[in-house]
This record gives C-alpha cells, sequence and structure tokens, in this order.
C-alpha cells in the first residue's frame, strides 16, 4: 500500500522529524508492515524558545502524524525545558473525540529539549502522562534507544489506524484544507475558517459581517446549527476573516429512511430558525450538512447566508446547485432554501415510502415552509 509524506523544510537544529520521516520510511520499506500515513512538520521560523518555530495559542503542534483521518502522534520541540513543551502542548490538546476515536485509549506524544526526548500519551480525557523514561540523545545509549522507539511507534500507530471506527469524511486534528482564499483547520473539538480578501468575497456573494454573525449567534439556541466557540474571537483583521467554531461533525451517512429522515428533520429546524430571523442560506447541498452523532445533523457554512428575500443583482455568479426553478423570478426567497432541499433529498432518497415522496414533492413545488415541513406527516411521525 502507498503512503505519503510531507515533508517541509525543516530548521538545521531540529533534525527529530528528519529521524522520524527516516525511520518510517526504512519500516515501510524492510519491515513488511505497511499503511497510509502522513507525516507533517512545522517549518514556521524560530522564535522565542520553539525550535521549530513560534505557534499561536492553539494552533497545531510541531510533528504530526496522522492516518485513517486521524491524528495518531503529535510532538513539541522547545529549546528551553520539557515542562515548557508540555505545557505548550496542554493549551493545544483536548479531550479525544469518540466519534473519531471509538474506543482507542489513548493517542502518542513527544516532548523534546535540547538533547532530551520524552514520550507521553494523551488519553480519551485529554490527560497527559509520561510514557516510559526521558531519554538523552546526547549519549549513544539514548540515541540507540530513540531510534528504537520510533520503530515501535510506527507499530503502534499502525495498529491504532487500523482499529478506529470508518467514519466517512473524519478530518485529523491540526491539519488543514486550502480552497482558494479561504482556509479550515481542524482542531480538538472544533474548527477555524479562515478567509483572506474577505470584503472581495462579501460583495462577490452578497452578504456581509453583520448577516453572518447573527447566523452564528443562532447556534447558540439551535443545536442544528453551528456555533462560534468565542464571540470575542471572531475577527477581521487586514481584510481577513477568521471564526472558530464548533462542534466538530463528519459526512452523514444515510443508510436507511429514518437517517434520511433525522437529516431532514434537523435542516428543516435549522432553515426555520434562519428564515425566522430574516436570512436564507442559499446554498444547501449535502457537503453543507454535517452528520455530529446517529440522530443530530448540522447545517454549515453559514458564511452564504444573506437577507431575505434575496435579490439577485446582475452578473451575479450562481451557487453550484442553482437552476432557473431555485429562484422565483430573480428573487431568491426561504422558499427557494426550501426546494434545494428537496432536490437533495430526491437524488439522496432511495426508498419508495409514498409520504416521503410526497415531501419531496412538496418541497420542489413550493407548497411549504421550514416551519410547515416540521409538520409534515413524514418528518413528524416517523
Amino acid at each position: 500500500m502507498s503512503f505519503s509524506v510531507i515533508v517541509p523544510q525543516m530548521n538545521k537544529r531540529s533534525t527529530k522529524g528528519n529521524i522520524f520521516h527516516d525511520i518510517f520510511w526504512l519500516m515501510e520499506v524492510y519491515s513488511g508492515l505497511q499503511f497510509q500515513y502522513e507525516l507533517f512538520f512545522n517549518c514556521n521560523e524560530v522564535t522565542g524558545d520553539s525550535l521549530s518555530g513560534s505557534t499561536r495559542e492553539r494552533s497545531r503542534p510541531d510533528t504530526l502524524i496522522t492516518a485513517s483521518g486521524c491524528t495518531f502522534l503529535v510532538g513539541e520541540d522547545k529549546l528551553s525545558s520539557l515542562t515548557a513543551a508540555l505545557e505548550d502542548l496542554r493549551t493545544k490538546i483536548r479531550p479525544l473525540s469518540s466519534m473519531f476515536y471509538g474506543d482507542l485509549a489513548c493517542i502518542l506524544v513527544y516532548v523534546a529539549a535540547g538533547t532530551n526526548f520524552q514520550w507521553v500519551c494523551i488519553d480519551k480525557s485529554g490527560d497527559i502522562k509520561k510514557a516510559g523514561n526521558c531519554l538523552s540523545l546526547s549519549s549513544t545509549v539514548g540515541r540507540s534507544q530513540f531510534l528504537l522507539s520510533v520503530g515501535y511507534a510506527y507499530q503502534l500507530i499502525m495498529k491504532m489506524a487500523l482499529s478506529v471506527p470508518f467514519v466517512l469524511g473524519r478530518r485529523a486534528m491540526f491539519t488543514r484544507e486550502n480552497q482558494g482564499d479561504r482556509e479550515i483547520a481542524f482542531y480538538p473539538g472544533y474548527v477555524r475558517k479562515s478567509i483572506k480578501n474577505f470584503q472581495r468575497f462579501c460583495d462577490a456573494w452578497g452578504t456581509n459581517i453583520d448577516l453572518i454573525l447573527r447566523a452564528y449567534e443562532l447556534g447558540e439556541t439551535c443545536r442544528f446549527l453551528p456555533r462560534i466557540c468565542l464571540i470575542g474571537d471572531t475577527a477581521i483583521h487586514h481584510n481577513s476573516y477568521r471564526v472558530d467554531i464548533r462542534p466538530i461533525g463528519y459526512s452523514p451517512v444515510l443508510g436507511t429512511e429514518q437517517d434520511t429522515r433525522m437529516l431532514a428533520q434537523n435542516v428543516c429546524e435549522a432553515l426555520s430558525v434562519l428564515h425566522e430571523a430574516g436570512l436564507v442560506h442559499r446554498d444547501i447541498r449535502l457537503q453543507n450538512i454535517l452528520q455530529v452523532s446517529k440522530e443530530q445533523f448540522m447545517l454549515i457554512d453559514l458564511e452564504t447566508v444573506a437577507a431575505s428575500p434575496f435579490r439577485v443583482p446582475p452578473g451575479f455568479k450562481w451557487f453550484k446547485e442553482w437552476s432557473d426553478a431555485t429562484l422565483e423570478g430573480a428573487v431568491y426567497t426561504p422558499l427557494s432554501d426550501m426546494y434545494q432541499l428537496g432536490i437533495l433529498l430526491e437524488r439522496r432518497m432511495r426508498w419508495e415510502s409514498p409520504a416521503a415522496k410526497d415531501f419531496i414533492r412538496r418541497l420542489k413545488t413550493k407548497q411549504c415552509s421550514a416551519a410547515m415541513a416540521l409538520d409534515d406527516p413524514w418528518i413528524s411521525n416517523p
């Protein structure tokens, strides 16, 4: 099985990351034990007492090893002391999500300072505990023990990757995805969304920061909408937007009609709240719905909201799933959101339930609002 390794240029004073890369490559080639993983290094410039580069609070650690959409090893390098490295890690680590990690008891961590190296682990509650003795890399014995322990770490991470439950759309914590001016960074328990050239984004999509924040504030009372971790932490600096939102989720798994019914009910709840607040979402599609638990789905990507009704200006670039039938003339209304939901359900529905078909028909013909949809027999009488 193939693997990919992402290795940005490291500071010359830090060789531990290169050793992880080299030993993992040797294990891949010669041990007969193979699995798909990614190895990331923080390559910021060195400032303060960080060996690999200073990072803002709650940013990612210096070393990451991910597999199966999960992070199984994190590492922190400091120039000062192991204690400083441990304290830095504690600002970045949260309890392990059972949704992502299943019954896995812990993940691996290392802290390093100068020539001292210490393996530790993070348990389900987020507590950090030492695993073994501190290794001194200034001695031949210590270096040998370190090299051997990295080989053992490879084997342990492989077993961890094979033991976690399959979760569609899972993203490893501390990793990032970039889409043009937009970046999504995944952290323990929350997601950080950033948009560069934010005013250009707002002008292009007919929205503004006040509407977006109003939508996120609704998540405080509606569990089917995301919410901001700290309202005061949302900021626009130098025309760049950043927001930390929670909870985290994964791509919806619609195995039965009941799963689809639950998704439809939760999205209708979210839309009812948005519409009542004078907002329309405008981009209702499966990619903008997360599954938080077996019975909870969440409508995300609130940066697309607009004031209702939204009059489409000349030259406006339509959202991906729009069609002529989506709009009412040149206006996007709350019923347009419901129409989009109907199209989504029609494409995903694989069952012959007459009640489900009638519900979808009512959505596509714009016969019911979100509030009315919640009283539909298919939704209200599972």
